[in-house]
């Protein structure tokens, strides 16, 4: 698995909103972050996921959702990895 989102609530309804996306009928991990409001998800497929999502917030079935922010590379805040990590991305998509 490999970190597909960040899923963002109210701070201190991070449980609810846990317990929301478990429910969801899609392989995935939520893991907390050290920041407050926060949630990481992990799944085989983001594309999956987020139709997933998409679904079930039209249906009401996701109420301590804020916002989605997709990740497509996980990197640490370091300036070479950040520039490597932008390089691949453009190549990527160059192609």
């Amino acid at each position: 698995m490999k970190p597909v989102a960040l899923v963002t609530t109210k701070p201190g309804f991070e449980p609810q909103l846990r317990e929301e996306l478990n429910k969801l009928p899609i392989k995935r991990k939520v893991l907390w972050t050290p920041f407050r409001g926060i949630l990481e998800i992990l799944s085989q497929n983001p594309y999956e996921f987020l139709n997933t999502i998409k679904e079930n917030e039209n249906r009401g079935n996701l109420k301590f959702l804020l916002r989605i922010i997709p990740l497509e590379v996980e990197c640490h805040a370091d300036i070479d990895e950040i520039k490597n990590a932008v390089s691949i991305l453009i190549n990527k998509k160059k192609e």
